[in-house]
């Protein structure tokens, strides 16, 4: 068998970066999903006031059940279904074994 590999400070700087990503959507987000605005360019995903909100009403069911189950009625443009794609992508792509369905 092989030495360990060296764990340099890039190499923590890395893991701890990964484990951002991984553990903390609102961290995610900005840097690693675009979206397509009216305006037509790609920009950066960050949160509107509705989305943080439901972001905040996910995390906090998260930590007191351990799931997530929420049934939004909602108005047209207020970027709903553009969070629910994007977490549901972070989720299932950091989270092996995870499953999405959007109804």
């Amino acid at each position: 068998m092989g030495q360990p590999a060296e764990i340099t400070e890039e190499t923590r700087a890395e893991l701890k970066l990964r484990r951002q990503f991984k553990n903390d959507f609102k961290f995610y987000a900005p840097q690693a999903l675009k979206i397509r605005p009216k305006a037509g360019k790609l920009v950066p995903f960050g949160m509107n006031t509705a989305q943080q909100y439901l972001h905040a009403v996910a995390e906090t069911q998260l930590k007191e059940r351990g799931f997530v189950r929420i049934i939004v009625l909602k108005g047209r443009q207020q970027g709903i279904s553009t969070y629910i794609e994007g977490r549901f992508y972070w989720r299932t792509t950091h989270h092996p074994g995870t499953q999405a369905f959007i109804l």
